[in-house]
């Protein structure tokens, strides 16, 4: 905590960026997701923050704030532990997961802003019976079909569907979709 953001290029390990050092949020929080759009903004994704999109196109700095909010009826109003960041298949959408049995469809402006947000629906009663506690990771495949990782397996749902269901180990449907 409190290095502020260091980007690379992936090819060199040239040093592209480094800054935001005193940012009140970055230096007391953990980002656990960074991606880059096709705009070339990055987007940030905090413990604590919320997410955050850092435009250096202009050559100047630009950082903007977007607070998420947790999903649990237990904990309403506050702050979501986002996990993950990924680029939809669609222009100028994020897909941002949160720990606690969200996921969030984003749509930006292609300058960093996020214009309008969306909650996935992801069964709770689902994630209680396969005794699920926590959101991890999340991929989205080549045919748009997604992939939640748990803390105790992985959530399914096929493009063009509106529910998740849970892959068992003996199923080949993650085998089939990944080729």
């Amino acid at each position: 905590w409190g290095n502020g953001i260091k980007i690379f290029d992936h090819n060199s390990f040239k040093l592209l960026y480094s800054g935001l050092t005193d940012h009140p949020v970055i230096k007391t929080d953990r980002v656990y997701s960074i991606v880059k759009d096709k705009h070339g903004i990055f987007w940030l994704g905090t413990v604590n923050g919320g997410v955050f999109s850092l435009n250096l196109k202009t050559g100047k700095e630009s950082l903007k704030h977007f607070e998420v909010f947790s999903t649990l009826v237990s904990e309403p109003g506050s702050k979501a532990d986002v996990r993950q960041i990924v680029i939809g298949s669609e222009s100028n959408t994020l897909f941002i997961l949160k720990q606690d049995y969200g996921l969030v469809k984003a749509i930006t402006d292609g300058n960093g802003t996020i214009i309008e947000t969306k909650d996935e629906v992801i069964d709770i009663e689902l994630m209680e019976v396969l005794n699920f506690s926590f959101l991890k990771c999340v991929h989205i495949d080549k045919k748009n079909n997604f992939y939640i990782g748990t803390d105790n397996g992985i959530l399914y749902r096929e493009s063009g569907e509106n529910t998740f269901k849970n892959i068992l180990p003996n199923e080949n449907i993650l085998a089939q979709s990944i080729i």
